[in-house]
């Protein structure tokens, strides 16, 4: 009786494994065709990310090439909804004073992303510009509270017992999230002592200072990898 339930149970789980190769069986192609070449270190650059830097580079390029931009990065984010691409498509918008759409962008970016400094020093600018000063606060003061928040979540605690690199990595993060806290509070104080019909700006930094760079070090890229 044991070795019959036992045989039925083997059945349904060889059952179970037909089915879901069936299911799977172009992933499974792909996955042994690109296998060897992922182990090898020569897997080509995956489609969403090739349209990204293409588009990255029509955006940085001639009035014309620039204009190409816009297609090309929602042909990545065809693939990806949740890309760089977004970002980059954001800032394309931002750059021709069609801020609606930039506003939408940024905000769908910063959803899904939240660890981009720039993105809301942007959506501020844009609100500020629009004469919404509040939301142009409120965007900074959200900013600001997030970055302080993993500041402290991600302060550094050397380890002697684990590569050097992670030790480096994590002290980067933190210093990212830190400058980051920073400058909003920098940009909010801006916005704050300035007079509600002065001219607004695109977004100021500290003198002397860059702003934190788009694209900067993300919690897992501070604790893992190489």
């Amino acid at each position: 009786m044991a070795n019959r339930l036992l045989g039925a149970a083997n059945a349904l789980v060889y059952l179970a494994l037909g089915l879901l190769v069936a299911l799977h069986l172009d992933d499974l192609r792909w996955a042994v065709e690109v296998g060897p070449g992922y182990l090898a270190g020569s897997i080509a650059t995956p489609t969403e990310r090739a349209l990204l830097h293409a588009g990255r580079a029509q955006r940085a390029g001639d009035r014309h090439r620039a204009e190409l931009a816009p297609q090309t990065l929602e042909r990545s984010l065809a693939i990806d909804p949740y890309g760089e691409a977004r970002l980059v498509l954001a800032e394309w918008l931002f750059d021709r004073e069609r801020l609606d759409e930039a506003l939408e962008q940024f905000e769908r970016y910063r959803a899904f992303d939240p660890t981009v400094a720039q993105v809301y020093l942007k959506i501020s600018a844009i609100h500020e510009r629009a004469g919404r000063r509040a939301d142009a606060l409120l965007a900074l003061d959200e900013g600001a509270r997030y970055f302080a928040r993993n500041a402290e979540k991600f302060r550094p605690v050397p380890d002697d017992d684990v590569p050097s690199r992670f030790n480096r990595k994590a002290a980067r993060v933190y210093d990212y999230y830190r400058s980051s806290r920073r400058f909003l509070e920098f940009e909010r104080e801006r916005i704050a002592a300035r007079p509600p019909q002065h001219e607004p700006a695109r977004g100021a930094v500290p003198p002397g200072e860059p702003p934190p760079a788009v694209g900067g070090p993300r919690p897992h890229e501070g604790i893992s990898g190489p």
